[in-house]
């Protein structure tokens, strides 16, 4: 029997949908009322976006440039969604801010409409790494052999900063992206 060929996408993409989903819950949960609630909930989203956005940032520095040197043009569409996800990063971080400094009655106003936008970057997202799984997984099988998908893979394991890891670990473990057949659902 063959071991599966490396996925490079999959299982960290099934991570982050578990956060990003995590997240827009606790939103949707939050009291608006509750001071202490509120400031732990966008704790925990802050530190979810951070992640997200370490995320995006080890794909522009690892995972696209090596696809478009053996596939020029590959990760063009996806080039394009990251230029619009720092938008959508820039102005979650601004409506959460908003929210943050409003006084009470406000804070019950803009609680859904931060659920909401919460919702569609989620929804943004998950379309954007499907796009990704679905286009950039099999054009990195086509172009790299297991031993380069494996050295790719440890040149990002080892640029992840060290107080990221067991956040990504959280995840990966919390999502069952770590079990080998979790990885290929």
């Amino acid at each position: 029997m063959n071991a599966p060929r490396p996925d490079l996408y999959a299982p960290i993409h099934k991570a982050l949908r578990a956060l990003m989903a995590d997240l827009v819950v606790a939103v949707g949960r939050m009291d608006p009322d509750d001071d202490a609630d509120a400031r732990a909930t966008i704790g925990r989203v802050l530190e979810g976006l951070a992640l997200c956005e370490e995320h995006m940032r080890l794909e522009d520095d690892f995972l696209h440039p090596a696809l478009e040197a053996r596939r020029p043009g590959a990760t063009a569409r996806a080039a394009f969604e990251h230029a619009g996800h720092v938008a959508e990063f820039a102005e979650l971080r601004t409506a959460i801010a908003d929210f943050l400094d409003a006084g009470a009655a406000a804070r019950r106003e803009l609680a859904h409409p931060l659920y909401l936008r919460m919702a569609r970057w989620m929804a943004n997202n998950f379309l954007h790494m499907e796009h990704e799984e679905a286009h950039h997984g099999p054009a990195l099988l086509a172009a790299f052999g297991d031993a380069e998908l494996g050295a790719l893979h440890a040149r990002i394991l080892a640029a992840i900063p060290a107080d990221a890891m067991p956040k990504y670990l959280r995840w990966l473990e919390s999502s069952g992206a770590m079990r080998p057949a979790a990885q290929a659902a």
